[in-house]
């Protein structure tokens, strides 16, 4: 979610922050549409189906990062939620169940409460993961494996160097024990700033986790304020058996080369898709205010090998104005996807700006597209 909480201003109001349900309108809008041919995917004009209200609100003025996985006739969203009864205040992973995709409600966890409804896992003040964002789930021969970003800073992201990625299994999604320490840290020059947004691909070669790179500190005022880029990559390791990762990680993308991704992509997930190939779907990394790619959007690149190289689609697939109304007119972004029943699903986080320009509330939000994209 990169620093959510810190964009959202008013989070210690507590109850006066309940948030209330929007709509679950059926009514679709005409977005974007893709194909993706042997060579590069170019956009098309029509295709694209974005439902105009949130399917997931939550519980407080943010919640994002979806991971959805169906089992059976069921669908699971594993999301980052916030904790207002901490303190201090911080990130954490909840869970909301639904029976098609579109209606959900909070799940019934060990860990549920008044205050945090939902809750799956449990930060530690303290400890490594003070605080955890952006979650991704997979099932493998039945078990869970959910990895998920901690950090210390309990959900400001201040200490990004400090950011590793977790993970923890279980038979019943609903119960998850404490995270032991993490599985991957920042280890070469492409992540030494930091990482987040792990993802898992299931490849001929065995399963591969992605994640992005910071190659600069979002500690480090010189990044913040764009006097030295921030360089993200979206880095590759292969996992064994019980999901560890193995050898080293590499960068898999760096800059590819397209105005609206201000020099980078972020909050990635590669599908493997039924014809053999590769797509990646992720978030554009958003520039300065005063920038026409300010506003993050959603974008697809295609490659016949994990590893790459992608081929990058010239034109977003979602831009926060294929969204009805202003509840994403701050930019779309952390595309979770799956394919089914001839269809690509895929979730995703928006944010709503004020008139100022200032992140005041993150929802979830869905289009779909018929498969294959063409």
């Amino acid at each position: 979610m990169q620093t959510l909480i810190a964009k959202i201003g008013g989070l210690s109001g507590g109850a006066g922050l309940l948030a209330n349900l929007g709509s679950k309108t059926v009514m679709l809008a005409a977005g974007l549409a893709m194909i993706c041919a042997a060579s590069a995917p170019q956009a098309e004009g029509a295709g694209w189906r974005v439902l105009p209200d949130p399917v997931w609100e939550g519980q407080y003025a943010a919640v994002g990062d979806p991971s959805v996985v169906r089992v059976g006739a069921d669908y699971l969203m594993f999301h980052h939620c916030i904790d207002v009864q901490r303190q201090p205040q911080g990130s954490e992973i909840c869970l909301a169940l639904s029976s098609d995709g579109l209606r959900w409600r909070h799940a019934r966890t060990d860990l549920s409460g008044w205050f945090v409804r939902g809750r799956l896992l449990q930060a530690q003040i303290g400890g490594w993961d003070e605080a955890h964002e952006t979650p991704f789930a997979q099932v493998v021969d039945g078990i869970f494996r959910l990895y998920v970003l901690g950090y210390k800073g309990a959900g400001f992201f201040v200490d990004p160097p400090s950011a590793g990625i977790g993970l923890v299994s279980s038979a019943d999604p609903l119960r998850f024990g404490p995270m032991p320490p993490p599985v991957l840290v920042p280890s070469v020059p492409a992540d030494r700033g930091g990482i987040t947004s792990p993802s898992v691909a299931h490849t001929p070669q065995g399963d591969v986790l992605y994640y992005t790179g910071w190659a600069c500190s979002m500690a480090d005022l010189a990044c913040l304020t764009g006097a030295v880029a921030q360089q993200l990559s979206l880095m590759a390791v292969p996992l064994d058996s019980q999901g560890l990762p193995i050898g080293e990680a590499r960068a898999v993308v760096a800059d590819p080369g397209l105005g609206w991704t201000n020099g980078g992509v972020s909050e990635a997930q590669v599908l493997a898709g039924p014809d053999g190939r590769f797509y990646l779907f992720f978030s554009s990394l958003s520039g300065p205010a005063s920038s026409p790619n300010a506003m993050q959007r959603i974008g697809l690149a295609v490659a016949d090998d994990p590893f790459g190289p992608f081929q990058f689609a010239a034109a977003p697939l979602i831009e926060p104005s294929d969204v009805a109304g202003t509840w994403a007119n701050g930019g779309v972004l952390a595309p979770s996807v799956l394919i089914e029943d001839g269809r690509l699903r895929l979730w995703f986080h928006a944010f709503e700006t004020d008139s100022t320009g200032a992140i005041i509330k993150a929802r979830i939000g869905y289009a779909e597209h018929p498969w294959p994209l063409d």
